[in-house]
């Protein structure tokens, strides 16, 4: 079996952000994540290797640095009962009375989760947490710190996932391809799967989340704002509707893209929707000017959008590359391959070109899992680049319709060169197994992910729903 794939994605949502592969053969077990937050445990792995607890015993507080500097911080612990991380970071900035932005953490986590991260506010403000109170949120190991907490600094996530009721899709739909599904038949499933991803890896897609779980079109508003189609990604980011929408905001939606009556729109669209009522209160005093309407919401939003079409192509490089027989996991002439630093695995900016002098101890370090393969991800530098890749993304951005230079953005000029990203993720101490309930059947998984990985890549090797 060519590249140990004989099932393609059959996920229309998956499809339309560029993820149509597994590197598993094995049956899809189905199943249903996220049942209950306490399905979903993640937890914050720090840079030196220490994975964080979700224990809420006591507040834990460390005063060894108390000295008065300018440059202090109050560290501390954040464990979160389904909470967004930004949400959880506005409830303690209110709390204190102090503004948000002077609060930071390495990474955002899962809302629909239990999950556990650290977080840090400017100053001594360490009496002022340890007395905070909130219902879905816990404070602990409070302690002063000399620098800040910054975006990246962590070297992963720990997960503990539950994937109920297996058998049945996420709409609890029988899987047609799954007949009595006993102990034994779940059981042998999960071992070659857990087998073929320890010694394989899976694809290192950006998963659904990046374009939208409930709204995946991130991409395509990104493109257009690219391409300088305004007004379509105005049409995009308002009007389009999507099926896991709350009934009220699809038909909000599906009336203004009927209407064009933006005032009437503003009584419809609910107060939760801030970004969409911002655009569409600009445009009520505005009308026709869409660039200046998007430039209404965060920078950091817009270039998020832009870059989900980065994101995008990516995948499509990865399927790309599969679909035409070629391994993820395996060098191939023209290939980037990204040497791992020794001390904690991670990527580094030394790169070599495979198919040169160097293919010997580069194939040594692919298989003591000390090196990666990459894949660009593409920007208006990369019309020039020499890779394995080059030519994929040719033919990709071909049937796009997409050009290198389009990625210099009248929002973002010079922000989006490029840059890569590996290609497969080998999971550390991958461990599965059966869980026998009443009426269904669920599993385990227990692993760990270096950062900008997402765990749903994994879970879906083994539900394939």
């Amino acid at each position: 079996m060519k590249g140990g794939i004989s099932i393609q994605s059959n996920n229309p949502i998956e499809r339309d952000v560029g993820i149509n592969i597994y590197t598993t053969d094995t049956l899809g077990l189905g199943g249903i994540i996220k049942d209950t937050p306490s399905d979903f445990i993640v937890r914050e792995i720090t840079p030196n290797g220490e994975i964080l607890t979700t224990g809420i015993v006591d507040k834990k507080i460390d005063l060894s640095l108390n000295e008065t500097t300018k440059t202090k911080y109050t560290h501390f612990n954040v464990v979160k009962r389904h909470e967004d991380t930004i949400v959880a970071a506005q409830l303690i900035a209110a709390a204190l009375k102090v503004p948000r932005d002077i609060i930071s953490w390495a990474g955002l986590k899962d809302n629909h989760a239990i999950t556990v991260q650290r977080m840090c506010i400017k100053g001594d403000h360490l009496a002022e947490v340890s007395k905070l109170q909130f219902n879905n949120i816990f404070i602990k190991d409070i302690h002063y710190g000399r620098k800040k907490i910054r975006t990246g600094d962590l070297w992963g996530n720990h997960f503990d996932i539950v994937i109920r009721n297996l058998g049945n899709d996420e709409e609890n739909n029988p899987l047609d391809h799954i007949n009595a599904l006993t102990r034994d038949k779940i059981s042998g499933i999960l071992k070659e799967a857990t087998s073929s991803i320890n010694e394989r890896g899976f694809p290192n897609f950006f998963g659904l989340q990046r374009f939208g779980s409930y709204r995946p079109n991130s991409h395509t508003i990104g493109k257009l704002i690219f391409l300088g189609d305004y007004k379509k990604a105005i049409e995009e980011f308002l009007m389009k509707s999507y099926p896991k929408e709350y009934d009220n905001v699809k038909n909000a939606r599906n009336n203004l893209r009927e209407t064009k009556d933006y005032e009437k729109a503003l009584n419809e669209f609910p107060n939760v929707l801030k970004y969409e009522r911002s655009v569409i209160n600009y445009l009520i005093h505005n009308p026709g000017n869409y660039k200046t309407a998007l430039k209404q919401l965060p920078t950091p939003l817009t270039r998020l959008l832009m870059s989900a079409y980065q994101s995008y192509l990516f995948n499509k490089a990865l399927t790309t590359r599969k679909k035409s027989g070629f391994e993820l996991d395996k060098p191939y002439k023209g290939d980037i391959i990204s040497i791992l630093a020794e001390e904690n695995g991670e990527i580094t900016h030394l790169r070599y070109k495979y198919g040169g002098s160097y293919d010997e101890s580069l194939d040594k370090a692919l298989k003591m899992r000390r090196a990666l393969v990459m894949c660009p991800i593409i920007g208006f530098e990369s019309e020039n680049d020499d890779n394995f890749f080059s030519e994929i993304y040719n033919l990709v951005l071909e049937e796009e319709n997409f050009a290198y230079s389009d990625f210099k953005s009248d929002f973002s000029p010079t922000e989006f060169k490029g840059t890569d990203r590996s290609i497969i993720i080998r999971p550390q101490f991958l461990d599965t197994r059966y869980r026998p309930e009443k009426g269904s059947a669920s599993i385990e998984l227990r692993f760990s992910l270096p950062k900008g990985t997402y765990a749903t890549m994994l879970i879906r090797e083994f539900t394939k729903n």
